[in-house]
C-alpha cells in the first residue's frame, strides 16, 4: 500500500512538471540526439559506406548495374539469387571478385566474372541473351552463290550467278528482291567483276565486263538508282573512293593520279590530284599523301591548303615507300591508314599497327573505337586525346585482343550501338559481347555456305546468310523483330 502510495507521488510530481513548454524540449532534443546519429550514417550510406561490426570499421562499397534484353532474367552473385530482376542495381557489394549468372527462360545462360572496387561501378548494360534455340527463317529457297554486304543499312546484293541479271537487289527492310539488270538491260550479259564501297556512304561503284569492255554503274539503293557512269571514267581505275559526305562525287586511282568525278552533271577532272601515296576524302575535304610523305588537307576545290605533317622521319616509320593508301580520317585529328598489303597505321601512337595483313576496319563512333582485323585476330583501337590540337601525331592509343583463334576471319562489324561484335570465321559467325573487365564473352550462332559473305542489318537486328546445306537465304533475328513473310527472286529463265 506504502509503496503504490510513493509511486503515486512520483507520477504526480512527473505529471507536474510536463508543460507544454517541457515536452517541446524533450523531444527538441530526442529529435536532436537521433539526427545527430542517424545523420552521418545515412550519409556515409549514400557514399557507399557500410559498417562492417566485426571489423570494427567503415568500408567503402562499388555496385554493379545489370541490363539484359529481353529483360526481367534472374541474377545471381555467387550462389545467391537476388530478387530483382534485370534491369537491376545491385549496391553495397564488399571490393572483391564476384561470379555473375544471368537466366532467363528459354535463352541460353549468360556469365561473366568480374572486380568490384571501392566507390566504383561495374557496368553490364547491354547483356544481349540468345535464345536456347535458334530459330532462322526461311527468305527464299532458290540457290545463290553469295551475298555481297553493301554499306545501306538495309541492302545486299543477292548473287545467283556471275552475270549482271543474275545479281538482285535484296531490301532487308520491306523483304523483297529486285533484279538489277532491270534498270540497264543491256548490260544483263556482262559479268559482275568488283563492288567498291565505303563505310558510311550508301554509293557502290559496280564494275562489270561486257565483250571484253569495262562498263561502270553507280549504284544508290536507298533511291533505287543505278546510273551508267562508263562514259565519264576515261581509264580504268585501280580503286575508287568515296566521301561518306558527299553523294555528289566519285574519285578513282590510275597510277598515282586522282580523277574527279561528278556523275549527275557528268564533269570529269583528269588528273585532278597527282603524284599522290595516299588518299582519302571526308566533309568535302581532300587528304592527300604526297610523294614525299607529306600529308595535306585542302577543300574539295584544293583552296586552302594545309600540313598535316611534314616531319621525314616519322612520316617514313609510318608508311611503306610503295604501294597506296587509303586514308580514313575518321575523327576531327584521327587518321587511319590502310595499305595495299593490309598495312595499318594511324596518326595516334604506337603510329605502325600491322606492317602487314590487315583484312578490314570499321569505326564505331559513338565511342571513339576503331575495329581492325586479319586472318586469325580480332582487335580494337581505342583513340586517347593527349596531346595539343597542333601536335596530330602525339596522342595516344590503347590496343586489346578480341580473338586471336581464327582460322580465316573475313568480316567483322559493330551491332548494337558498338557494344558487340558481329564476325565470321571461316563458314561460321560469332557474336562477340564486350565485357568492361576481362575477354569478351563469345557465342557461336550459326553456319554459313563456304565462302560467302554475311549481311547484318541494324534496321532489324537481323543476319542474312546463304544456308550451308540449302544454299538459300536465311535470317536471324539477333534483337528480335516481328519476322516479315517469305518471298522469292525471279528465276533467270523469267528473264529480269
Amino acid at each position: 500500500m506504502r509503496g503504490k502510495m510513493i509511486q503515486n507521488n512520483v507520477l504526480e510530481k512527473i505529471a507536474g512538471r510536463l508543460t507544454l513548454p517541457g515536452i517541446r524540449r524533450a523531444f527538441f532534443y530526442f529529435f536532436l540526439l537521433l539526427y545527430l546519429i542517424l545523420c552521418p550514417i545515412v550519409l556515409f550510406y549514400a557514399f557507399g559506406f557500410i559498417i562492417r561490426p566485426q571489423e570494427q570499421k567503415l568500408v567503402q562499397t562499388g555496385l554493379v548495374s545489370i541490363n539484359t534484353y529481353p529483360s526481367g532474367a534472374y541474377i545471381y552473385l555467387g550462389p545467391s539469387r537476388y530478387v530483382q530482376r534485370s534491369p537491376a542495381i545491385l549496391s553495397e557489394l564488399l571490393p572483391g571478385r564476384y561470379d555473375l549468372r544471368v537466366f532467363l527462360n528459354q535463352y541460353r545462360p549468360w556469365s561473366n566474372s568480374f572486380y568490384v572496387s571501392a566507390g566504383k561501378a561495374v557496368l553490364f548494360d547491354r547483356i544481349l541473351l540468345l535464345p536456347k534455340a535458334l530459330a532462322p527463317r526461311t527468305i527464299s529457297r532458290q540457290s545463290f552463290i553469295n551475298i555481297i554486304p553493301l554499306e545501306s543499312a538495309s541492302s545486299c546484293i543477292l548473287a545467283r550467278g556471275h552475270t549482271f541479271k543474275d545479281n538482285y537487289l535484296f531490301d532487308g527492310t520491306e523483304i523483297s528482291t529486285d533484279p538489277l539488270a532491270s534498270r540497264i538491260f543491256l548490260y544483263a550479259d556482262a559479268r559482275l567483276q568488283d563492288v567498291a564501297t565505303i563505310q558510311d556512304n550508301p554509293l557502290a561503284v559496280l564494275t562489270l565486263v561486257l565483250q571484253k569492255e569495262i562498263k561502270y554503274l553507280l549504284l544508290q539503293p536507298d533511291k533505287d538508282s543505278l546510273m551508267d557512269i562508263s562514259a565519264i571514267i576515261i581509264r580504268p581505275p585501280e580503286k575508287f573512293f568515296l566521301d561518306p559526305d558527299d553523294m555528289s562525287t566519285v574519285y578513282s586511282l590510275h597510277k598515282d593520279q586522282i580523277d574527279m568525278i561528278k556523275p549527275q552533271t557528268g564533269a570529269l577532272y583528269p588528273g585532278y590530284v597527282e603524284h599522290v601515296r595516299g588518299f582519302g576524302a571526308k566533309g568535302k575535304k581532300l587528304y592527300i599523301l604526297s610523294q614525299e610523305g607529306i600529308l595535306l588537307r585542302m577543300n574539295q576545290d584544293r583552296t586552302g591548303p594545309e600540313i598535316l605533317l611534314s616531319d621525314a622521319s616519322v612520316s617514313a616509320s609510318i608508311f611503306d615507300p610503295k604501294g597506296i593508301y587509303e586514308i580514313y580520317p575518321l575523327l576531327p585529328g584521327t587518321f587511319v591508314f590502310l595499305g595495299d598489303e593490309g598495312q595499318l597505321a594511324t596518326n595516334h601512337l604506337p603510329h605502325k599497327i600491322r606492317d602487314r595483313g590487315c583484312r578490314g576496319i570499321a569505326f564505331d563512333g559513338q565511342q571513339n573505337r576503331l575495329l581492325f582485323w586479319t586472318k586469325n585476330e580480332i582487335d580494337t583501337i581505342e583513340f586517347l586525346r593527349n596531346a595539343p590540337d597542333n601536335d596530330l601525331f602525339s596522342n595516344g592509343s590503347v590496343i586489346q585482343r578480341i580473338f586471336e583463334e581464327g582460322r580465316n576471319i573475313q568480316q567483322c562489324l559493330w551491332i548494337y550501338e558498338g557494344s558487340h561484335i558481329l564476325f565470321r570465321d571461316a563458314n561460321k559467325v560469332f557474336l562477340a559481347e564486350l565485357m568492361p573487365q576481362g575477354p569478351p564473352h563469345i557465342e557461336f550462332l550459326v553456319q554459313v555456305k563456304n565462302n560467302t559473305d554475311i549481311f547484318y542489318s541494324e534496321d532489324t537486328g537481323t543476319i542474312y546468310y546463304l544456308d550451308a546445306k540449302i544454299e538459300g537465304l536465311q535470317a536471324l533475328n539477333i534483337l528480335p523483330k516481328n519476322a516479315p513473310a517469305l518471298v522469292e527472286p525471279p528465276t533467270s529463265e523469267e528473264g529480269p
